[in-house]
This record gives C-alpha cells, sequence and structure tokens, in this order.
C-alpha cells in the first residue's frame, strides 16, 4: 500500500510541478507535454533506496542514476531541437567552437560511466563502460513516440529480474511502477524527456550489470549499439516503418 501511495502522489504533484514551470514540449500530436515522468520515476528510485531498497540499488548507482537524469533534465530545459546525433554536437563544436547541452550530456555520461566501472572493479571494463554509455543514450533515441521506450525497457528489465531470481515485492513494484507509467505516457499527460528516457537507460544497464549475465549484457550492448548505428545512418522512425514486426510492435497502445 505503502508504494502504491508514494507513486501515486510522485505523478500527480511532479506532474503540476511541471506544467507550472512550463516545463513542456510538443508531442508527436502537437499537444503540450510536460516531461515529467523522469523526475517522478527518479524520485521513486531515491525514496525506495532510503526506506525500502527493493530494486537493488546501492550508493553508486544512485549517483550514477542522478548524474545521468540530472544531465538530461539539462538538455530538456537549456537545450535546443539542432544539432542532433553524436556527429551534430561534436561537428558543431569542431567547427563552430559551440559546446552544446548535448555535448555537455555526452561527455558527463562518458566520465560517469568511467568513475562507476572503476570504483566498482577497479580497473577498466569495457564492457560495463559501453553499456553504461550505449543504453541510455540507445533509449534516448528511442524517445520519439508514446510508450515506444516504456515498450523496450519492459522487456529489458524483466529479463535480468527473472535471471537474478527477484523478490515478488520486487517484481510487483516495478510492474505497478511500468503500469502508471504506461497509463500517464499513453493518455499524454506526462513524457519522459531526454532526462526519463536516459534515466531508464541507465536503471537498465545497471539491472544488466547485476545479472551477471554476460549473454545477457553482450545482446542488450549490440541492441544498443545498433540503434545507435540506426540513429546516425538516417532514422529510427524509417527503419520502424519498413519493419513490419517492429512497426506493429511499435504502435501497441499508442493513441493515434
Amino acid at each position: 500500500m505503502a508504494f502504491s501511495i508514494i507513486i501515486l502522489l510522485c505523478f500527480y504533484l511532479v506532474t503540476f510541478c511541471f506544467n507550472n514551470l512550463k516545463w513542456t514540449v510538443r508531442n508527436y500530436k502537437s499537444r503540450e507535454v510536460p516531461y515529467s515522468i523522469g523526475a517522478i520515476l527518479m524520485i521513486f528510485l531515491f525514496v525506495d533506496y532510503l526506506f525500502f531498497k527493493t530494486l537493488y540499488q546501492t550508493g553508486w548507482n544512485m549517483v550514477y542514476l542522478f548524474l545521468v537524469w540530472g544531465l538530461g533534465l539539462i538538455d530538456d530545459v537549456y537545450g535546443n531541437p539542432l544539432p542532433k546525433g553524436i556527429k551534430g554536437h561534436f561537428g558543431l563544436f569542431f567547427t563552430e567552437k559551440k559546446c552544446t547541452t548535448g555535448l555537455v550530456k555526452a561527455l558527463g555520461i562518458t566520465l560517469g560511466a568511467l568513475v562507476y566501472a572503476i570504483v566498482h572493479t577497479g580497473h577498466f571494463p569495457y564492457y560495463s563502460v559501453a553499456l553504461l554509455i550505449f543504453i541510455p543514450h540507445s533509449m534516448n533515441l528511442l524517445d520519439t513516440k508514446p510508450l515506444r521506450v516504456w515498450k523496450t525497457a519492459f522487456v529489458l528489465l524483466f529479463v535480468p529480474l527473472i535471471v537474478l531470481n527477484a523478490s515478488f515485492l520486487s517484481i510487483f513494484v516495478t510492474i505497478l511502477l511500468f503500469l502508471l507509467w504506461a497509463i500517464y505516457e499513453s493518455a499524454m499527460k506526462g513524457m519522459l524527456g531526454d532526462n526519463g528516457a536516459m534515466l531508464i537507460g541507465a536503471w537498465v544497464a545497471l539491472v544488466s550489470l547485476q545479472s551477471e549475465s554476460m549473454i545477457y549484457q553482450i545482446t542488450v550492448l549490440l541492441f544498443s549499439v545498433f540503434i545507435t548505428w540506426i540513429a546516425e545512418r538516417k532514422s529510427i522512425q524509417e527503419w520502424v516503418e519498413r519493419t513490419p514486426i517492429i512497426r506493429t510492435f511499435d504502435q501497441w497502445g499508442r493513441v493515434e
């Protein structure tokens, strides 16, 4: 019951605050929607870490999650729609000496991933760093339509939770959180924004590392690299539209 009350309060209060601050953006249907879901998830993860510890978070996990979420929020509030992609941000820096919030976000996450990986292992585990960088980035790239990140994260999170033999309470809390997130996003009362999409990616990355399944980690990493490659090469939306199975999966639950 406590979890349900906390999650519901987070959804209503944070959305109210974001609307008042005008922290909103036009979605794909040209509706002004607050990018509040990421902040809601961050608050809940922090409260869970402090008092309940059902989602396997450690102190360093929370530092990494807060860093990723904070960098995403800065980009949401102060960033510009252009340039796009890794090439765009770095290209602008090298050609015009302009530092964008997107570039700060990329460099900040890379530094945070390096520090986190070294603190946890004492050396430089390249695959851990790659997971911590590419999964948040790929989730951010996917967040252009409602529930796209939700469906991807649902699949990616529940596999390692099963591997971890997670408790019934952990699975219940995660399902409840995802259920409310789906309701809010599908009704277009809130959206992830960069802050939320990257936070979800960071959470998926941490859970995949905790699963200690090399096969799963490699699979998730390859998926993230593939999404990044598609986004840099052409367009994720174009790829989705040209792939019938992916297009059908992508449209489930979306209000058209």
